[in-house]
């Protein structure tokens, strides 16, 4: 069995048409935590995959490219989504993604982050999602779209209701960031795009890339 998780609605319905479960988890760790304990745990060997958003910590992960996290998945899982990325020719890096409790916005603090834990990117929900994989024996992957590069400004004070009725309250209230709220919406939409295209060439592959070759006859 194979299972997508997603922070926000924005996430959730792109990804809902690569025909497997996509499961909705809130924003951050909290409500990771609370939204995987009312999941039915999967079945043993099943592979859970921490999909979405990300912010670069490193130079040269720009938006839109993909940056994908084995944890302590098969190795020939992560080889084999390096080849199809480089065959598709979306952009494609391999590296620790590192979670946080709320969104970074100062400046300079993602570059920092990066430098000082060596991460390529970071997120809010991989880490909660990969302990409820290990409770439960389940194979934990994090494959996600970088959304801000190193040094892009994000909106201050975002809330973590994702309603609509929340986002236009913040706008309502923060008339200053709207240029960056519209800025971020229109990346948002080509950075899934991008993330849907490699992962509905990945999926189907996956239940393969595990098998060995059979011994040659002598």
């Amino acid at each position: 069995m194979i299972v997508l998780t997603a922070a926000t609605p924005w996430e959730l319905r792109p990804l809902q048409s690569l025909g497997v479960p996509v499961w909705e988890t809130g924003v951050g760790p909290v409500k990771t935590k609370s939204a995987l304990e009312n999941q039915s745990p999967p079945p043993p060997g099943s592979i859970v995959i921490s999909a979405g958003f990300a912010g670069a910590l490193q130079p040269g992960l720009l938006s839109g490219d993909i940056i994908m996290d084995p944890l302590e998945g098969p190795i020939e899982l992560a080889v084999g989504a390096r080849e199809l990325a480089e065959s598709s020719k979306i952009p494609f890096h391999m590296g620790k993604i590192h979670s946080v409790n709320r969104v970074i916005t100062a400046h300079g603090a993602k570059r920092e982050l990066g430098e000082s834990l060596r991460a390529a990117a970071v997120d809010m929900e991989t880490a909660a999602i990969r302990s409820w994989c290990q409770k439960n024996k389940a194979t934990a992957l994090a494959i996600r779209v970088i959304l801000d590069e190193i040094d892009d400004p994000l909106p201050e004070g975002m809330p973590e209701d994702t309603s609509v009725l929340a986002g236009a309250r913040y706008a309502l209230s923060r008339p200053s960031q709207i240029p960056l709220l519209i800025s971020l919406g229109l990346r948002q939409r080509r950075a899934m795009r991008t993330l849907v295209r490699f992962l509905q060439a990945y999926l189907p592959a996956i239940p393969h890339m595990n098998e060995q070759p059979d011994a040659e006859e002598t």
